[in-house]
């Protein structure tokens, strides 16, 4: 029997993560959070440019700026603090 070829899509997980300047392996850790489906269950990949984009675009939407995390930091309340007495000798 012999291996039917099977074409290899043009755009795949080290152009992905070098357009959004990631590391690969970060990149298959957002493609599965995201719930995006591997072609034939094996590789991710995208014929073209435009795909690409799009997921791209799609991983992008949930990430948020350095600024607006700091932002949802100072919002919330601040602990309490436990104030320290010194016992009279």
């Amino acid at each position: 029997m012999a291996k039917e070829e099977v074409e290899k899509p043009k755009y795949g997980i080290n152009e992905l993560a070098q357009a959004m300047g990631s590391k690969p392996h970060l990149v298959r850790i957002k493609l599965r959070r995201k719930g995006i489906e591997r072609e034939e269950g094996k590789t991710y990949g995208w014929n073209t440019k435009t795909e690409l984009e799009d997921v791209i675009k799609l991983l992008n939407a949930e990430a948020k700026s350095p600024t607006e995390k700091k932002a949802k930091a100072e919002k919330k309340a601040p602990a309490a603090k436990k104030t320290i007495t010194k016992k009279a000798a």
